[in-house]
């Protein structure tokens, strides 16, 4: 496997396998602005002890409304992934 975006307090974002058959996107891209905070608050009413998830809310506050930076760089990611994977497979350089 191999490493192609990730971060140290995340982890591995994207890996492919050296053989290029497989890739493995890690996260959910497809989130709703708010899907986070449905789940917190859902969690939180079942009484679990959950941590707040990081930089989703305005000072960390889930009181707040959620601040959405991902959306752009989803609908990027996913235009790449398709664009790539329509290519044909000799012009395609790693």
């Amino acid at each position: 496997m191999e490493l192609l975006a990730g971060s140290e307090p995340t982890g591995a974002a994207i890996v492919r396998s050296l053989d290029n058959k497989h890739i493995f996107v890690f996260g959910h891209a497809e989130y709703d602005w708010d899907t986070l905070n449905r789940e917190y608050e859902r969690d939180i009413k079942k009484g679990m002890d959950i941590a707040v998830a990081e930089n989703y809310f305005p000072d960390n506050d889930p009181k707040q409304r959620p601040i959405v930076r991902w959306r752009s760089v989803k609908y990027t990611f996913i235009y790449k992934l398709v664009k790539l994977l329509c290519i044909p497979r000799n012009t395609v350089h790693y």
